[in-house]
């Protein structure tokens, strides 16, 4: 991801980035995030990584990273698209 993406999509902050929200659109600091859920390092680097590469060339992550991220993902299609779709992960 480019270097402006790491940053609080809310107030722009660049340190502190510690949940998710798909209304805001992306990453969000711990004051930001209240309208979202938390993301652990690890989920969002493995995002980072993994972002344009085939499924197959993604890092492997932990288990909870992996579900975070499966989250951040599915919330994102479910707000754009304005539906409801079921977690891959359980």
């Amino acid at each position: 991801m480019r270097n402006q993406e790491r940053k609080s999509r809310n107030c722009g902050e660049h340190e502190h980035l510690s949940g998710f929200s798909a209304a805001a659109g992306g990453v969000v600091c711990s004051a930001c995030e209240a309208g979202g859920f938390a993301l652990s390092h690890d989920a969002y680097q493995w995002l980072l990584d993994a972002v344009g590469k085939p499924l197959a060339e993604t890092p492997a992550v932990a288990p909870r990273a992996l579900a975070q991220a499966e989250r951040a993902i599915r919330e994102t299609a479910e707000y754009h698209a304005n539906v409801r779709l079921r977690p891959v992960l359980t």
